[in-house]
């Protein structure tokens, strides 16, 4: 008897639903769960590699992901937050 389900994905944020995706493709029955019960309202990520495009577009929503996504064009590194000058970042042994 075949089972049900393969495999359970427990979190379908874009991790768990890239992976479900995936293994659903490849021929196998996945259950993914999520407790939120809506899309989360802001965005997971702020930027994504060429590695993840690559990623989106071995599953074929690579110019799905295109058109939603914008060039990065700048990076807040919070300057409101101090940083060590060289020496106190030294190790001291």
């Amino acid at each position: 008897m075949a089972p049900e389900v393969h495999v359970a994905i427990v979190g379908c944020g874009p991790v768990g639903a890239a992976l479900a995706v995936a293994l659903g493709r490849a021929g196998l029955r996945v259950t993914a769960i999520e407790r939120e019960t809506s899309i989360y309202h802001l965005p997971r990520a702020a930027s994504f590699d060429g590695e993840t495009l690559r990623m989106f577009q071995a599953l074929d929503l690579g110019d799905e992901v295109a058109g939603v996504s914008g060039a990065l064009r700048a990076v807040d590194s919070h300057p409101s937050v101090p940083r060590p000058t060289s020496h106190e970042g030294a190790h001291r042994g």
